[in-house]
């Protein structure tokens, strides 16, 4: 579970020779620790006197972030196990047209399950930066440019 490792474990792993995690994980990763900034901003802004106009939506928002970050972090994982199905799906035998026709389905099969992953970390980026980019123009001044990072 890479989820589960250390920041250098994790990173390890994505140096070494294996294949997964690979570029879906750490698409996902990164959305993960974009909602966890876009979090941070709207903790630094709950509570504060100069802020008490826009506190209510700093709460939501940070609700929200906190709910796109579990998703993320969740992708990071179903990433890699996707992958794993694809490489399981090569690894079949193929001596005969028979067996070549099942890989070959299977393969497929499992490659549209592996690019679904990436395609739902995109569309989870289109709401983490719609959070962002309101904290960005009504949080905390002082964390503006954790903001834009989490963007």
């Amino acid at each position: 579970m890479s989820t589960k490792k250390s920041v250098n474990g994790f990173l390890d792993e994505l140096a070494s020779s294996s294949p997964a995690p690979g570029g879906g994980s750490v698409a996902a990763l990164a959305g993960a620790l974009g909602s966890a900034l876009t979090s941070m901003v709207c903790n630094l802004t709950i509570g504060k006197k100069k802020y008490a106009d826009v506190e209510e939506e700093m709460k939501k928002i940070v609700k929200g972030s906190e709910e796109l970050r579990a998703q993320f972090t969740k992708l990071v994982e179903d990433d890699t196990l996707a992958f794993n199905k694809v490489m399981e799906a090569f690894s079949l035998p193929k001596d005969n047209e028979s067996q070549k026709a099942l890989r070959d389905a299977a393969i497929n099969a499992a490659t549209k399950e592996a690019t679904m992953v990436p395609l739902e970390v995109m569309k989870h980026c289109i709401d983490a930066l719609a959070l962002a980019q309101n904290v960005a123009a009504n949080g905390n001044r002082n964390s503006i440019s954790d903001a834009g990072v989490s963007a």
